[in-house]
């Protein structure tokens, strides 16, 4: 069950850029790596925050019906699409199609397709790859000391 609503303010190509383009990067780069065996993308607990509320949200990657233009699009026709636009347009338009899916939080949009990417991307043969949903990342409990924490970002840069 799921009942945290997360609304952050992002402007879409940034997030996009953020998460799936920068994800896609990485992916790329590791594929280099000769000794790689695993790659793990961190995501959030908040990514299917468009599931009914109280309905059973299983550890799965749920498929979007993503659509441009009323066309049916797989993640990255959409991401390609919405990276050329106007970023004003790309956002009136990833919004609407986030209200059409019931997403609540761009973040969570942006995070749901990236796993998209990471589970439809091969990096190469006999590399396992994993997602991991927290649901909070923040300070430390022990060193270099409680509480310590390396940027600003989330909750704890507010303090």
């Amino acid at each position: 069950m799921h009942t945290l609503l997360i609304r952050l303010p992002l402007l879409w190509v940034c997030c996009c850029r953020d998460n799936y383009l920068s994800t896609q990067r990485l992916m790329q780069f590791s594929s280099q790596f000769v000794n790689l065996r695993a790659f793990v993308h961190t995501s959030t607990f908040f990514v299917n925050n468009y599931l009914p509320r109280n309905s059973l949200v299983k550890e799965q990657i749920y498929p979007l019906q993503l659509q441009l233009g009323g066309k049916p699009v797989d993640h990255k026709q959409f991401v390609t699409a919405i990276m050329d636009m106007h970023p004003q347009i790309a956002s009136r338009v990833a919004a609407q199609l986030m209200q059409d899916l019931d997403f609540t939080s761009t973040y969570a949009f942006g995070k749901h397709l990236t796993e998209q990417l990471v589970n439809s991307t091969c990096i190469k043969p006999g590399v396992a790859k994993a997602v991991v949903r927290p649901a909070l990342i923040s300070g430390v409990a022990g060193e270099p000391y409680p509480g310590w924490i390396s940027g600003y970002a989330g909750s704890p840069g507010y303090c």
